[in-house]
């Protein structure tokens, strides 16, 4: 079997396969599908993605640093014990995607769509978002601390379980939304709003 680097210098669609312990860097990639792959503790820096389809994907136990997507799609994807620093991601979208036991931190989000996305017993720390859109997604147990909320919007998202903490955020962007009192509580802290 060819390695992630050989099918990715060959410039083919990437499917059906698991890779283990793979280490990707400094790589352009554009127009590229990816479907019904496994990647396991493995690596990918400095990679630039640009107009890229990612379908039924998992990533166990990997990191993506300093990766830039731009106009990618991600479909039914899963991670799992990872972590995501220092990236930038633009004018994406994602649906039905499921997130959990991972780290997210010191990324940029702009222009996005997430959709009907699950979000299980992550941190989300020192990101910015702007003009974003959360539809119908489940925060389950996330810490969201220390972030740039900036014209984000969450229609209808379930954030009952999740802890809010010292983020710069738009209240008025959680309107049909479910919170938790005491996430309520640390938000109006967050602006400044003392309510008794």
């Amino acid at each position: 079997m060819s390695s992630l680097l050989e099918l990715l210098e060959s410039d083919t669609d990437i499917k059906s396969i698991e890779f283990n312990n793979e280490k990707i860097e400094n790589q352009k990639l554009k127009y590229r599908l990816f479907k019904d792959c496994i990647f396991d503790n493995s690596s990918f820096e400095k990679i630039n993605l640009n107009d890229c389809y990612f379908e039924n994907i998992t990533f166990k136990s990997s990191s993506f640093l300093n990766v830039n997507l731009d106009n990618c799609v991600f479909k039914n994807c899963y991670i799992e014990n990872s972590k995501i620093s220092g990236s930038s991601f633009y004018k994406c979208k994602f649906s039905n995607c499921n997130i959990s036991d991972s780290i997210i931190n010191i990324s940029y989000y702009e222009l996005n769509e997430i959709r009907k996305n699950t979000y299980t017993e992550c941190t989300v720390k020192e990101n910015k978002y702007e003009n974003m859109k959360y539809i119908e997604c489940i925060f389950d147990y996330i810490k969201i601390i220390d972030n740039l909320i900036y014209k984000t919007y969450y229609e209808k998202c379930d954030l009952i379980t999740s802890e809010f903490k010292d983020n710069a955020v738009d209240i008025n962007l959680f309107k049909t939304s479910k919170l938790s009192p005491s996430s309520i509580l640390q938000i109006a802290s967050d602006l400044g709003i003392d309510i008794k």
